[in-house]
């Protein structure tokens, strides 16, 4: 193998530089690509701990790495799941652009849209809706909906986007609340009047 390989090089110098060039692309990006994937103790690439940080610099190198971009790390949260959770709209448009799973489920059932809801994030969830993000799904635990999280919060605009999405106002969580239920335990005036509206407000 090895006579095979000098004699190949002495006969054809270029053809066997290029060669090891290629080869050694390959390894370089090999190498990177295993980097890429690195976990810490909670099971977060280095992609899910940028897309939190809202490091876009670094989730643009690491995508363009190729970087997994629905690894999940121990509670099964995704990196566009932890962008949404923090309101980093741009990266979640970006990973979204990637292919990531709009309706990625961690551990308990939530989706990116609960919790971009939940936290008041109307830009966000207006992407996420733009995309396909389903607006019915309930949470293992609670039974909660992104409705439900909007409501209970108090996060007006955000739930004028779900019902103008669709979301029913009637589906109810594991102990029978509605998302007016919720928002009257929580005397969420605002939300508790749209709720009790027959029509969506124009957007």
């Amino acid at each position: 193998m090895l006579h095979t390989m000098r004699d190949y090089a002495y006969r054809h110098p270029y053809r066997f530089f290029a060669l090891l060039a290629v080869l050694a692309a390959g390894l370089y990006y090999a190498v990177q690509a295993l980097d890429t994937e690195r976990r810490d103790s909670h099971g977060r690439t280095l992609l899910i701990q940028a897309a939190e940080a809202g490091d876009m610099a670094a989730v643009q190198r690491l995508l363009r790495r190729g970087a997994e971009v629905d690894a999940c790390d121990d509670c099964r949260w995704t990196a566009m799941m932890k962008a949404a959770n923090n309101g980093h709209t741009a990266i979640v448009q970006l990973l979204l652009d990637h292919g990531a799973d709009v309706n990625a489920q961690d551990k308990g059932g939530y989706t990116a849209l609960m919790v971009a809801g939940a936290n008041g994030y109307v830009d966000t969830v207006r992407l996420l809706l733009a995309r396909g993000a389903r607006v019915d799904v309930q949470d293992q635990g609670m039974g909660w909906s992104a409705l439900i999280w909007a409501a209970k919060e108090g996060e007006t605009e955000v739930v004028k986007l779900l019902l103008a999405a669709g979301a029913q106002r009637e589906l109810r969580d594991n102990e029978g609340m509605s998302a007016l239920d919720w928002a009257e335990r929580e005397q969420r005036a605002a939300v508790i009047e749209l709720l009790r509206q027959h029509t969506v407000p124009a957007q």
